[in-house]
This record gives structure tokens, sequence and C-alpha cells, in this order.
């Protein structure tokens, strides 16, 4: 099961390193339900499909982001990229929000659940009941 603790989109794909750089544009349908600021990073996590030097993700923006490798390098590897971002507030025409997104969050829960050691208990065995 997978829980957040904020509103998020997620999205995903493929791609490929061209002389070590590649550009992916986010759907500019996704982009406009989207913040992504110093508060709300995006977070791009990459699979690399191939040998290369390694990669980085650079230049994270509402409407993409870059995949450069590493050292200089000049590969053509392929990649898989998945993207997390807080969802956008919803503005009416008048440009009041009509629903708080961005920095909504659940309250912490609560903490661990305490339990009682059994190592000092006296555990009676069935077998030892009298009859």
């Amino acid at each position: 099961m997978s829980r957040s603790s904020e509103i998020l989109f997620q999205d995903y794909g493929t791609a490929k390193l061209i002389n070590g750089r590649a550009h992916i544009t986010i759907d500019p349908i996704l982009a406009k339900n989207i913040v992504v600021n110093s508060k709300h990073p995006l977070r791009v996590f990459i699979q690399l499909e191939g040998d290369c030097k390694g990669v980085y993700v650079t230049n994270k923006t509402q409407n993409g982001f870059d995949v450069i490798e590493l050292q200089g390098g000049t590969s053509n590897v392929a990649f898989s990229w998945t993207l997390t971002a807080n969802r956008a507030d919803t503005y009416d025409s008048n440009g009041n929000v009509i629903s708080k997104n961005a920095d909504v969050r659940f309250p912490d829960g609560p903490g661990p659940v305490k339990t009682e050691s059994r190592k000092n208990k006296k555990i009676k065995s069935i077998d030892n009941k009298k009859k």
C-alpha cells in the first residue's frame, strides 16, 4: 500500500540520453496542475537502462527537467523516469483560492504502540492446566 501525507501527482516515462544529455518536457495538463518552487520541489527519479557514467537531474521546473551524464559523459543510453510533485491550489476566475492543495498535510500520526514485554511474564501452557 502506498500513502502520502501530502496531495501529490506523479508521472513517468522513458527517454534516451543523446551525447550525455536529455530534456524532459512535462505534459502541459500536468504542468498547470502542479506547483514547483523551493518549498515544493519537483522530485525526479531516474533508472538507467544501460551503461554510462551515471546521471544527475538539474533545471527542475514546473515544465520539465534535464538529465545530464556525469563527468562530461557522452552516452546515448535509455532511461526511465518518475516524477512526483505537489498539486497546485485551484483558483476561480477572480483569483480566489477555491481549493487549497499545495500546503495541505495530514497531521502527524500517533507514536509507536507500546506493548508489554513478554520477557518477564509467566505463560501457562495448556498442557500444564489441571483437568
